[in-house]
């Protein structure tokens, strides 16, 4: 398994709330980052939440140890039908330094060991970009949304 991520750090503070069995799932893989919220606003106190940053940390991690190669700071470029099979480009995302951002500015150096280039030999490809992922439109598959969870 490869797992492809464009960003380079885990810099998000959004706070997610989530149910009571997804919290227990998740500090049965370590997390211990997770709290109800605070009791003004008139908040549920059996929502818990966690934020962002510290859940992409606590997958990170569980990937990591179960064999999961990472590759940070690199962009999905496409999927073809190569020699050996369904093929996946992977390029540098191009982009500007932002407010905050460790990297010196011009520095063109790769967070992973890993360079730009092809990852053959694929099975699966799956996308985590929601509504405005593209990861099918190179071969013809398109988003269609049909009704939403909430009603």
């Amino acid at each position: 398994v490869t797992l492809v991520e464009q960003r380079t750090s885990f810099s998000r503070i959004n706070q997610l709330h989530i149910w009571s069995w997804c919290g227990e799932d998740l500090r049965g893989l370590g997390a211990r980052l997770i709290e109800p919220p605070p009791r003004n606003f008139g908040t549920n106190p059996d929502l818990l939440h966690i934020s962002v940053n510290d859940l992409q940390k606590l997958l990170l991690k569980v990937a990591l140890l179960l064999g999961v190669e990472v590759r940070m700071g690199l962009n999905y470029g496409g999927v073809r039908w190569g020699a050996s099979g369904w093929e996946a480009s992977l390029d540098v995302p191009q982009r500007l330094p932002k407010e905050g951002d460790a990297s010196p500015r011009g520095s063109s150096s790769l967070p992973s060991q890993y360079s730009p280039g092809v990852l053959s030999g694929l099975a699966v490809v799956i996308g985590s970009g929601g509504f405005a992922s593209t990861i099918g439109d190179n071969v013809g598959l398109r988003m269609v949304e049909t009704e939403s969870l909430r009603k």
